[in-house]
Parts: C-alpha cells; sequence; structure tokens
C-alpha cells in the first residue's frame, strides 16, 4: 500500500492555528457550516468530508467536501457511511451522561464520524481518507475532537444571533400587522357611514319612483353595488378586531366567505377564477375567527402568486379552487387548490421554516406559511402541502369540529 499517496499533514502549531482561526462566530450558519470543513480538511487532508445535524429523521447532512466535487454540488454520504454514522453516534450518545466528545483512545482509521454537540442538538463529522493512503491517527483525531469543541462555542454563538435577529424581525412584522388593523377599522367606520346614507337614499328614490322601470333599474344596480362594499367593510371590521384570544363557534362557509370578501378585488383584476364547493351542514368549528382568516388570506395569496408567474395575462386555465369536507379521520378539511407552477420538491419540506420564501423579498416577508402552520398548531390542527411542477398545489387545512360534550 502506497502509505505516501495523500498524507496525513504535519499537525505543527501554524496549521492548528490557522484551522481553529477559520471558525468566526459573526458568520452565518451555512456560511460557518463550510469554514468547519475547510479547518477541517487542514487537520485531516480527507477525501471526502460531511457535517450531519440533526432533524427529525436522527440526522441530516447539511454541508461536505470532498477534493474531487465543487462546494455546490457534493455527494451524499453512501449508505455504508450513513450506517457507520447512525450506529458510532447512537452508541456514544446513548452511552454519554453529558454528551461529551469522546474522551477514549480512537484508533488509526480511514473513515470515523466524530460526535459533538450543536445548539440543535447532537450531531457529527464524517471524515473518510482513500484506503491507498495514511489513516487518521489518534494525534490527528484528538486535534479534530478539539477544533469540535472550538466550533460548539462558536456556532452557539451565530444561532443565539440569527434567533435575536429573527425574533427581532418578527416583532416588528407583529407590529406592522397591528398598525395595519388600527388602519383597517378606522378606514371601515369612515367608508361605513356614507355608504349607509348611499343605501337609504337610494331605497327612498325606489319608494318614489315605483312606475319608473329605468329609475328601478338603476336603483337596484347602486344597491347591489353598495350591499357588497357593505360586506367588504364588516370584513374590514372584523379584521380590525383585537381579538387575539377569542375563540368562538365558526361555521366553515362563513369563514371562507369573509376571508374571500376582503380578496375578490384583486382575485378579479388578476383575472383569476374561482369556484367553491363546500360540502352543506358541516359541523362548526371552534376557533379565533381573524386569524384562522388570516391563515386562509395567506395560503390564498400565495396561490394568487403562483398562478400569475404561470400565467401573467388571462387565461382559462388560471383557476382557484376551494373545497371544504368533513374527512374520514374526523376532521374539517379546506383546501385551497391552484394550477400555478408548483413548489420544487427540494423545498417543500423548508415552506414552513421562518423566513424562507421563493419570492423577491419585497413581495415576502418568509413569514406567512410559518405563522399560518403556527396557528392552525395552536387550534389542535394540521397545514400540510401537494404539489407537482407545473400541473399546480393544493393545501390542506385540518381542524377538528366542535363537539358538545
Amino acid at each position: 500500500m502506497d502509505t505516501h499517496h495523500n498524507p496525513l499533514p504535519s499537525l505543527t502549531w501554524d496549521i492548528v492555528a490557522d484551522a481553529f482561526s477559520l471558525l468566526h462566530p459573526s458568520q452565518q450558519p451555512t456560511a460557518l457550516h463550510r469554514s468547519l470543513l475547510d479547518a477541517a480538511y487542514l487537520l485531516s487532508h480527507a477525501s471526502y468530508l460531511a457535517l450531519l445535524l440533526p432533524n427529525e429523521h436522527f440526522l441530516a447532512v447539511v454541508a461536505s467536501k470532498g477534493q474531487s466535487h465543487s462546494q455546490s454540488h457534493q455527494p451524499p454520504l453512501s449508505p455504508e457511511a450513513a450506517s457507520l454514522c447512525k450506529d458510532t453516534l447512537q452508541q456514544h450518545f446513548e452511552s454519554s451522561q453529558n454528551h461529551s466528545l469522546p474522551n477514549q483512545q480512537l484508533p488509526p482509521s480511514h473513515t470515523t464520524c466524530l460526535p459533538f454537540i450543536t445548539p440543535q442538538g447532537p450531531g457529527g463529522l464524517y471524515i473518510e481518507r482513500p484506503l491507498s493512503s495514511q489513516p487518521l491517527s489518534t494525534k490527528h483525531t484528538k486535534a479534530l475532537c478539539k477544533l469540535l469543541e472550538h466550533a460548539k462555542s462558536s456556532l452557539s454563538i451565530v444561532y443565539t444571533s440569527v434567533n435575536l435577529r429573527q425574533f427581532a424581525h418578527k416583532l416588528h412584522h407583529q407590529q406592522k400587522l397591528e398598525s395595519i388593523e388600527t388602519l383597517a377599522g378606522g378606514v371601515a367606520h369612515e367608508i361605513n357611514n356614507p355608504i349607509q346614507g348611499i343605501l337609504g337614499y337610494t331605497e327612498l328614490l325606489q319608494v318614489h319612483a315605483p312606475q319608473d322601470e329605468k329609475i328601478q333599474r338603476y336603483t337596484e344596480a347602486i344597491i347591489d353595488e353598495t350591499n357588497r362594499v357593505t360586506n367588504t367593510v364588516y370584513a374590514l371590521l372584523h379584521f380590525a378586531q383585537n381579538d387575539n384570544n377569542a375563540c368562538q363557534l365558526t361555521k366553515v362557509s362563513e369563514l371562507i366567505q369573509s376571508a374571500f370578501r376582503l380578496l375578490q378585488t384583486i382575485l378579479r383584476h388578476d383575472h383569476i377564477q374561482v369556484a367553491f364547493d363546500i360540502q352543506p351542514k358541516l359541523p362548526p368549528v371552534q376557533c379565533n375567527f381573524n386569524q384562522m382568516q388570516q391563515v386562509i388570506m395567506n395560503l390564498v395569496n400565495n396561490a394568487r402568486y403562483a398562478l400569475n408567474l404561470r400565467f401573467p395575462r388571462h387565461d382559462e386555465h388560471k383557476k382557484l379552487k376551494v373545497l371544504a369536507r368533513e374527512t374520514n379521520e374526523n376532521t374539517i378539511r379546506i383546501t385551497i387548490q391552484d394550477y400555478g407552477t408548483g413548489i420544487p420538491e427540494h423545498i417543500q419540506e423548508r415552506i414552513f421554516d421562518p423566513f424562507f420564501t421563493t419570492k423577491e423579498r419585497t413581495h415576502s416577508t418568509g413569514l406567512g406559511l410559518s405563522v399560518s402552520h403556527g396557528i392552525i398548531r395552536d387550534h389542535s390542527g394540521s397545514l400540510t402541502v401537494e404539489s407537482q411542477i407545473n400541473e399546480g398545489t393544493q393545501v390542506h387545512i385540518d381542524l377538528p369540529p366542535y363537539k358538545d360534550t
């Protein structure tokens, strides 16, 4: 075996210092992940490195580095490597009371997975050297463990900073919503007074000119349009009411209709056809009316954005469908279905993350789906998405029906 191919680096003071200096707490998480791999490479000259962080399926590769691959396209862990990492980390963290780094002398090896703690929980660093080269020595492994200890501190600082920025952004967004609610209430009251006057005088005209068909036809049109404005004003007033903790028995049909009263003008402007398919005599739901209205509006606005991307002008396929059904799982399901661009599969698992958006930042804060997901969860429900590229998206709201106990 040629042990001089891809030799291990000499662990001089300068090399170790250079490796540690790459970890800057001022970096964003993704940049710090890459820097950690660069630092680990300086100490190991590995042919492949992978940083693993916890997720719902145990662990996921969040960054990787290989000599023969670009930073932007890295191969995933092989099944053998994934199995090694899972077994090693489970064995370590299940047997360790303090989740510390391994203290025992690790034997020289061409492949290893070193456990370490991150702000997100237990993670690992997978290291692989070619079989034709020297294996990682115990000395090099210990240096890598020290590097991971240093990385733990840097990651803690970075994630704390990110969480604080996200909290500040969310607080600012909430303050903007409160300002909009106040403005909506004021505008609604200002519009409501003259509208009621117009409605009253129009009805008087009908009474005083019962034989004039032209006047009757015109006044009917005025009353219809005035009632439409009145419905919009009512929806604005409902939106402006600050009853964040108030839950009430709500008919699903009224909830949907109230949200669409606020959206009908902009949907009509975008030439989006809306079809409703609501099961008669649905059981009511116990919910915060304003919050649920906000969820529906968020989902419809997302559907509208996707439809406008796919069909910038009028098109017979530019449609939005709203369904409400009682399911076999004893839930009330509201579905917002569009025939827009669809959501790529590789980002579907991220759409509920705070501040994640595929839109330009001028069009979205990235909080709509995250806030909606939280609202539905607080109502003991679920929010799920089905989507196919260029076929459209279905978003399902599942809520428990009200049971009179």
